[in-house]
Formats: structure tokens, sequence, C-alpha cells
């Protein structure tokens, strides 16, 4: 370690490796911290891990050195012209590999065996070395190194191994998923089409080609039955069919996740992962593992990229390409919600939505403060007043559905609303300062729907979709509304303000009361609303809102198809009562603490949500407070869902249209 440490040795790689072990381990040296063996253990198996990955460069280099040395000094032209060839002076680095083992130690995938085969069964040899791979805790070894993890249902141990893969050492990261997990409903890759294929559960992909673009991008069909106009109206949270595709989709996201972190941190560049039977979960999040937020920094880490293991069928090229796209548009999602406040005002979230689609066939429009005034939004306007930044409505409308009617009436469209507050103070009713610097996600709505429209679009699906955004900072001054003050929605509803510190849902009364414009079939809004949903659910689900089951049980399936979770939470008429106001016809909180903020707020917001011409608009509100942001970064949850739910829809839209 001395050595190393104090610049006796020429790497600066193992100098800084063995400086950020010592610091590591020199706090529970000194205060005698029952961590310390633990510690120690990750220090030596990192120590390991550098050790195989050099050896084998340092074999690799001598192969080529004795090979070198052995030819003959005549050879012929060709053979002179390969010895000078940059692979001769030079062998590439090939890339580091992630595969899967059930619990039992077969593996994921024919591919994965297939590897093991080509490395004369080293990969196995190697894990059965490693007698605690499922234990909790554990110490390293010289032939390789990594890390354990262990969840509820979804328990799984990760260890680095380093084979001969056809000559050349390779680092192959190994992740172990526990009965329940994918063995439970992944099949191997020569049979894609096994009814209890995990890919076939929920979505198989089927390229088109976009008629505005010469692009060939998918589209998608579903083998769920449940459809946009008809259901069992029933939710399928509980169910045990849903809960096993739930626990699979978790169990292969989090193996690929840890895996490729752990590739990541031993310095690989380029991961092949293997599909481990779920090639798009297992591309988005591979992806996911390696999105990283540094642009304002000076030093930035180096790029890695990711590719799907080969020898897979063709469908898992496919459902690869759809999780690359999808994983785009997360990184998206994520990106606006991580700028800071003074890099992404409501102006320069308009730019950046613009900049997102421009090469898709949306059609964005950035509606000024003069227009909002003049179509009566007082609502929206009051909550901008406070800040010298202007707000923008922006409205940005994807039209993918074969066009069946001239009148726009019969069109059908979902509408998608977003909460878009830039930056959240509270306004004169002012938070606190502990943590205020994480209100810059309080626009999390709205990076969700413009990364929805963009996935929607690049998967070119059939069907028309309206994502409306306000964006605002809201802000304390002299010109910020106050308690107290009474203003007019769109509709002509006055609304006593009591805290201006609830002003996401006043911003959104408008964008639904405006959306009734475009007749939809269908509304959702999402938003970081309310502390409460956080108190009540905490980062484990989303809280959904709604009367109508159907619309509930969709989301539902959807959810756990991506591997997320949703909580229906009530709208009982007594919350409707907390909004009674003395001055005005509602109030934007209760008068009085009487709990339930969650679900008050709406309430609120479904006072707002009118009948079209048509028939009865359909609507859903999403509370996504508890998860959109973890460890000081946004975390993207709750996308996918809104994703699969739109592919879902799209496949019923299209079938029932044939």
């Amino acid at each position: 370690y001395q050595r190393r440490v104090h610049g006796e040795s020429s790497d600066p790689e193992w100098t800084s490796v063995t400086s950020l072990s010592l610091k590591r381990m020199l706090p529970s040296l000194l205060f005698g911290c029952r961590r310390s063996a633990s510690i120690s253990s990750h220090v030596c198996r990192l120590f390991c891990s550098k050790l195989a990955m050099r050896r084998g460069a340092e074999a690799d280099n001598s192969n080529n050195s004795k090979s070198e040395s052995a030819a003959p000094t005549t050879s012929s032209p060709s053979a002179a012209a390969a010895s000078s060839s940059p692979s001769a002076e030079a062998p590439q680095k090939k890339p580091a590999i992630l595969i899967a083992v059930r619990k039992d130690g077969s593996f994921i995938s024919n591919t994965a065996n297939l590897l093991n085969q080509k490395s004369n069964s080293q990969i196995s040899a190697q894990l059965a070395a490693f007698s605690d791979v499922t234990a909790s805790s554990s110490g390293g070894s010289c032939s390789g190194g990594g890390a354990n993890q262990k969840k509820k249902d979804v328990a799984f141990a990760a260890r680095v191994v380093y084979p001969q893969i056809d000559g050349e050492i390779r680092a192959v990261a190994v992740v172990q998923l526990a009965a329940g997990g994918v063995s439970a409903t992944a099949t191997d890759d020569d049979d894609p089409n096994d009814a209890d294929s995990a890919t076939a559960a929920t979505t198989s992909i089927t390229p088109t080609t976009n008629p505005s673009s010469t692009t060939t991008t998918t589209t998608t069909t579903t083998t769920t039955t449940t459809s946009a106009t008809a259901c069992s109206a029933t939710s399928t949270t509980g169910s045990n069919k849903i809960k096993s595709a739930y626990d699979a989709v978790s169990a292969v996201r989090s193996a690929v996740l840890s895996g490729v972190s752990m590739l990541d941190s031993l310095g690989a560049t380029s991961i092949e992962v293997d599909a481990m039977g779920m090639p798009q979960i297992a591309a988005e999040s591979a992806h996911e593992a390696v999105y990283r937020f540094d642009e304002l920094k000076q030093k930035k880490r180096s790029t890695i990229t990711v590719s799907m293991l080969a020898d897979g069928p063709s469908t898992d090229a496919q459902a690869w390409t759809t999780g690359a796209i999808l994983s785009r548009s997360h990184s998206l999602m994520r990106r606006l919600a991580d700028l800071p406040a003074n890099y992404i005002t409501p102006h320069q979230f308009a730019s950046e939505a613009a900049q997102a689609l421009d090469s898709l066939p949306v059609a964005v429009v950035a509606h000024d403060k003069a227009w909002a005034k003049h179509k009566g939004m007082g609502a929206f306007l009051a909550v901008a007043q406070g800040s010298a930044e202007e707000p923008v409505f922006l409205q940005m409308s994807y039209m993918g559905a074969p066009k069946s009617s001239e009148d726009e009436s019969q069109v059908r469209r979902i509408c998608l609303v977003g909460k878009g507050v830039t930056f959240d103070t509270g306004g004169i009713s002012i938070k606190p300062s502990n943590n205020m610097h994480d209100m810059k996600t309080d626009m999390t709505g709205a990076a969700m729907v413009v990364a929805a429209i963009q996935a929607t679009a690049a998967l070119n699906l059939p069907i028309n979709i309206v994502g409306l955004t306000p964006l605002v900072e809201n802000m304390p001054s002299h010109t910020a509304v106050k308690p107290g003050d009474v203003v007019r929605a769109m509709d002509g509803t006055t609304i006593e303000i009591l805290n201006t510190d609830a002003e996401g849902r006043l911003i959104l009364a408008d964008a639904l009361l405006y959306s009734r414009n475009f007749s939809p079939h269908t509304i959702i809004d999402m938003a970081t609303l309310t502390g409460a949903i956080r108190m009540a659910l905490g980062n484990a689900a989303a809280g959904i809102f709604s009367p109508d089951d159907c619309l509930v049980a969709e989301l539902d399936s959807a959810a756990n198809a991506a591997g997320e979770r949703l909580w229906r939470m009530p709208l009982f008429p007594e919350y409707e009562k907390d909004l009674k106001s003395k001055v005005a016809d509602l109030t934007n909180v209760a008068y009085s603490s009487s709990g339930g903020g969650a679900s008050v707020a709406a309430t609120f917001l479904r006072r707002f949500v009118k009948k079209t011409p048509n028939a009865p608009v359909r609507w859903a509100h999403l509370d996504i407070a508890g998860i959109s942001f973890s460890q000081n970064q946004a975390t993207g949850r709750g996308l996918r869902t809104l994703i699969q739910w739109l592919r879902t829809t799209a496949a019923a839209e299209q079938q029932k249209s044939a």
C-alpha cells in the first residue's frame, strides 16, 4: 500500500485506487467501527479485481510479444501487411460482459451458457469457488471480486470473474437471481414465443416505418386483454400473475443495475449485457445504470457504452432496440429534473423540450403570458406573478393515429398534463430552508410529459396525444400572490388561496380546463403535488387518484409490467367539504388541517375535469412526489408506467379501428 500511495509506483490508476480504498478504511480503523472487517474485504476485492484485470492485460501483451518474436523473418506480403495492421500492434480491448444465473446455478439464457462453453466452463468453475455467493456478506479472492446485494423477493449476489474467452481474459460480472425472480417467468433465448416468457407477457415489437421520415422505428402489439374502452373494472393489484410479472421485471432490473454499476466501478468503458429473457428491460436498466449528470462539471467521467450480448434471437435484438429508445426518453426526463433552476427556467424548459422533439413529428407551441391572460388563466398567472421569469404554457401535439374523420371533434385524443414549477420556494408561504434546493425538481411532471411524447413519437405509435405543461416559478416578492387572495380560473371558478405553497394545483386547474378544447377521451395529469403522498407511501409507489375503475386497472397493469408500483388513493366526498370557502367558490387547501392532504389536492383537481361534448372524460391523477427524487438525483420513475400504458392503449385503438 505504501509503495503505491507514496509514489514508488508509476501507475497513477493504482495510486488513485489505493488512496480511495485507504480513505474508506481509515474512519473504521480510527474509531474501531464494527464494519472495519467488511470494509477491509471491500478493499481486498477491489485490489484483486484490479490485479486480475491488470494480469489479463499483461498476459495478452506477453502472448502477442511471443507470437511476434516466434514469427519467421521472411513472410509473404499478406502476412507482412497483417503484422503491420493496427490490430496486430495493439490488440483491441474487449468489452466487459454481464450475464445472469438462476439460484441453482443454471444460466438464464443460452447465450450465457454458450459463453461458459467458450471459456471451457471457467465461469462455472470460478463461481463454484465462491462458497458464499448467496451470503449477505463475503470476503474476496485474487481470482475475482464483487459485491453482494440482498433484497426481499428479488435477492441476488453478484461477482466479477475473469475467464479466458476465445483466448482472451474478459471481465465477466455474474448476477445470481433468487427463485421468484427471472427463473419463475423468463425462458431461454431459444424459445421467445413460450407462453411463460416474460417478453411475451408484456409486449411484442413489430417494425414499421414512420410515414413522416425514412427512419425505421417500432410499434407494439400487446397480449394483454386490457383495452382503452373496456376492462374488468377490477384492479390487478395483488394478483398472483401480475405480482409474478412485477417480481420478474424487478429482479432483472435490479440485477442489471448492480452488474453494470459493478463493472463501471472497475473501469469498464464498454459492456455487453445478457438479455436475461427480458431484452427490453435489460436494455432500459443498462442505460439507466450508465446515466450520469456531470455536464456542469469540469472533470467528466468517461462514457460507458452498453450493448446486447451477441447470439440472441432477432426478436431479442428488436426488443433491445425498443428498450434503448425508451431509455433515451428516461434519460431526458432525469436530465431535465437534474438541471439547476437557473439552467431550466420556464423559457429554457420550453427550449429544451423543443430541441428534444425537433426531429420527431411533434408540433410544439410555447404560449406566452399575454396568451394566458387572453384565455383567462388567472390561477396559472397568479402563481407566476411573484417571479421575474415570465410563465410559459407549453403545448405539444403528436398525431400518430390514422385520420378517420375530417371533423376535429371526432378525433380521439389523450391529454397528458404535467406540473411545471421550475423552482418552488413556496412563495409568501415560504418553505423551510432545509432541502429547499431539491425544489428544482418540482417540474418533474412536466418533464415526464415531454419524455413520454418523445418516446411515443420515436416508436411511431398509432395514437394521438396532446401534452400540456404550465411552466412557472413560485417566488416571494412584492408582486407575489398573498395568502387570502382570490383568483379566477379559466372557467370562472373563484379560488381563495390560503397557502401559496399549494401552487401546483392552481396551475394544473387551468391546464385541465384548457385540455377540454381537444375533446380528449382520457386525461392523465402527473405532478410532484404533495408531501402528504410521501408520508403515506414513502418512495415505494406513486399515488393514483381516479373515479374510473377501468382506467385505474389499466394503469396498474401497466405499472406492474414496467416493474413499477401505483397505489390507489381515495376521493371520498368528505374531502370536498374541506375545500369550502367563506369568500369564494373553493379554497386551494383546507381551512384547518384534518389530514388526507394528497386526497384533498386530488379532489381539488377533479373539480376542473369537465365533460367533453362527446362523452364523459376519463381522468387519473398521479402524485409522484415520493418517487421522483432520491439521493439528490432524479429517478425517472413513473415514466415507464405511462409509456407502457400508451403502448397498450395504442394497440387497443389500432385493433378497434381495424
